[in-house]
């Protein structure tokens, strides 16, 4: 069985070639020798002149077919095939020379063939028949020449066998050389293989790292130093610029404000040609090998926009703190007169006998309307200034509100933008409180509904025949849920986008701030609510408002209108607005009542006086009453359960907290004589508990 007789053979056709080319010189040598020189062999005889035409065809022939196989990429088995001929072609002209001139010298031709055997042939079995042939050829030759002794015979065989060892020994070392080529070119075709498979891996993967890079959403560079080597397709087109005109430069070059870090994050301002800013956010810088060499990777974020929209957020955010600032002094301001305005009419219309007495009919009446529209008036600032203190986030006990009588609010103030454009559909279940402050939750179904009027308005004037649509269920244990819908034009994708966005509106100019609905989602989620939405173009858009359902056991000062008899009490009214103090005397008429105006009178006078109930403004001038009941809670805590907190506002965060803490020893201003007589009744209680 030939071995490698699959595989190309160039690698052993040269030995081949030049075995056969030796093989025929030497033959054509010695054959011309003997026909030239008419040398006579062992029994005298010169050999004929006939056989140089046996052995120059066999010389041209062997010549001929080497020069052929010169430089072909011939297979072993091609080559065995072609060696195995001309040895047997050589082997049969030898013969004849060797039978016909009779000299032992011949003997040397065969040895040579089979030599060449070893050099040239790679199948074993090939190799051993025509190494039989030849010694077989060679042995049976000696013998049938009558010249050759014994002693000649001998030579004849140790010639064959010194030959057929030296033809095996170069068969078995070439074929084990070919055996480890093979092997070699086994390995070396599959390392070549693996390189070449881990080549196109690395190019592959390059080419996906690369696309990848480039699609990503952020910006990615690549840095020497401070110089861009390499920058993404996110980046040059955020900055509108070429990778020409970017590689090489420093970052520094390209930007107008900030610089790349050494630690931490950066944020780096550029300007694009046409003059418009661009602000990226990058990320903290990242050692890589790049080219071979040390270089840095940034990863940015364009945050042009949401800077924008931060900074439009901070500014709301400062304005609506201003103005809840404002609304807290403001409200403060009207509660300490309404207060005393409000009692004062109150002890009017209960003593009215009094006042009336000497009058007329006509003029007790008039006297008497006059004190219910003042009563009236008061009662509406009053409500305005509840309002104000919810602007200002300082309200206290509203934090329960029922859906019907916010949504009832809210539609009555909308009904100059719904009376011709819409007809409404209300459809409420019965439905629990939710834990809102009433004023806001209304104002947020004000801004839903006028916006739901807005949209149900058609390009050439109003629309007469869409519907709004509010409904209200209970949707689990825990919330309530209320859906406000209309049949108007619907939303286009862009502004579903940016519904929320602080300033965003599609209003005419004037028309709108884009506030509206800013200040829903943060007034509902801020309360641990939800606000979404869905919208179709051409059908219209369905809002849904989801509301934690009010859980409190207890109410702040819930509403009465019956007095109370209370037993006497020593009571303590410290409060700096004089006709406060002035006003609770009379409505707690005919109590031992103590009036301080500051803090440092008071607690002078619990150090001699035991008092049974203790008034505190909290925001007063020098000590407030949240840092006095912090005093005394210190030094004289067994009057800590005798404060009565009374309050028109709060300006401090701290204050508010305190406000929520001891919420139901709270008696927010204005307030009447129920509510001040149900404020003591409730801490007496308290105290008996």
């Amino acid at each position: 069985m030939g071995l490698g007789q699959n595989d190309r053979g160039h690698q052993v056709s040269a030995s081949a070639i030049w075995a056969t080319t030796l093989l025929a010189a030497l033959y054509l040598f010695h054959t011309a020798i003997y026909i030239w020189f008419q040398l006579p062999n062992s029994r005298g005889e010169s050999a004929p002149a006939w056989l140089a035409y046996i052995t120059a065809p066999t010389g041209i022939f062997l010549i001929a077919s080497a020069l052929w196989a010169k430089g072909r990429p011939l297979s072993q088995r091609a080559i065995d095939q072609w060696m195995g001929i001309s040895s047997l072609v050589v082997i049969a002209n030898v013969s004849i020379h060797y039978w016909t001139v009779g000299d032992i010298w011949i003997s040397s031709t065969y040895a040579l063939v089979m030599i060449v055997l070893g050099t040239a042939i790679a199948s074993i079995r090939w190799f051993i028949v025509l190494t039989l042939v030849a010694v077989t050829a060679h042995t049976v030759g000696s013998y049938l020449i009558p010249t050759i002794d014994s002693s000649q015979m001998m030579l004849v065989i140790g010639v064959d066998a010194v030959s057929v060892s030296i033809s095996a020994l170069l068969f078995i070392t070439r074929r084990a050389g070919l055996v480890n080529l093979k092997a070699l070119r086994v390995e070396t075709d599959q390392k070549q293989q693996t390189i070449e498979n881990a080549l196109a891996l690395a190019e592959r993967t390059s080419s996906d790292m690369q696309q990848l890079i480039d699609r990503a959403p952020d910006a990615v560079l690549i840095l020497f130093g401070n110089v861009i080597h390499y920058a993404n397709a996110v980046f040059l087109e955020s900055i509108r610029l070429p990778l020409e005109d970017v590689s090489g430069k420093l970052i520094s070059s390209l930007s107008i404000a900030g610089n790349v870090a050494s630690s931490g994050p950066s944020r780096i301002t550029f300007q694009r040609q046409d003059g418009e800013s661009i602000i990226f956010q990058f990320s903290e810088l990242t050692n890589i090998q790049h080219d071979g060499e040390d270089a840095t990777l940034i990863i940015g974020r364009d945050i042009t926009s949401n800077d924008a929209e931060l900074q439009a957020k901070l500014q709301l955010a400062d304005r609506m703190a201003a103005i809840g600032v404002l609304a807290s002094g403001v409200a403060h301001e009207i509660n300490n007169p309404l207060t005393y305005v409000i009692g004062n009419l109150a002890a009017m219309e209960d003593q009215q006998d009094s006042f009336t007495g000497a009058m007329s009919e006509k003029d007790r009446n008039e006297f008497l309307e006059l004190i219910e529209e003042s009563m009236h008036g008061a009662e509406r600032v009053a409500t305005i200034v509840r309002d104000l203190n919810a602007l200002a986030r300082s309200t206290v006990g509203e934090t329960k509100a029922s859906i019907e009588q916010t949504l009832s609010s809210s539609l009555r103030i909308a009904d100059p933008h719904l009376r011709f454009s819409a007809h409404i559909v209300v459809e409420l279940d019965s439905l629990p409180s939710v834990a809102c402050c009433p004023s806001r939750l209304s104002q947020v179904f004000l801004n839903l509904i006028i916006n739901a009027a807005h949209a149900l308005r058609s390009p050439n004037g109003p629309q007469t025949t869409g519907t709004i649509t509010i409904r209200g269920v209970r949707s689990d244990a825990s919330t309530v849920r209320v859906e406000i819908k209309d049949t108007g034009h619907g939303m286009d994708a862009e502004t579903q986008r940016r519904l929320f966005e602080p300033f965003y509106t599609t209003k005419a100019v004037g028309d709108g701030t884009g506030l509206g609905l800013y200040y829903c989602i943060n007034e509902i989620t801020q309360i641990g609510g939800d606000l979404s939405f869905t919208s179709e173009l051409g059908v219209g858009t369905t809002f849904v408002i989801t509301l934690p359902i009010y859980k409190a056991e207890t109410e702040l000062l819930p509403p009465t209108t019956n007095s109370i008899v209370l037993p006497e009490l020593a009571i303590l009214v410290i409060d700096d607005e004089p006709m406060v103090c002035k006003t609770i005397e009379r409505m707690l008429e005919g109590q031992d009542i103590t009036i301080v105006n500051d803090t440092v009178s008071a607690w002078k006078l619990m150090q001699q006086t035991s008092f049974d109930v203790i008034f505190c403004d909290l925001m007063m001038p020098g000590q407030t009453g949240h840092n006095f009941y912090v005093q005394v809670e210190q030094e004289m805590p067994q009057l800590s359960d005798h404060f009565i907190f009374i309050t028109g506002g709060a300006f401090t965060p701290e204050t508010m907290a305190f406000i929520e803490e001891k919420r139901d020893q709270v008696l927010q201003k204005p307030f009447q004589l129920p509510a001040l007589q149900h404020s003591i009744e409730k801490l007496l209680l308290r105290q008996s508990t």
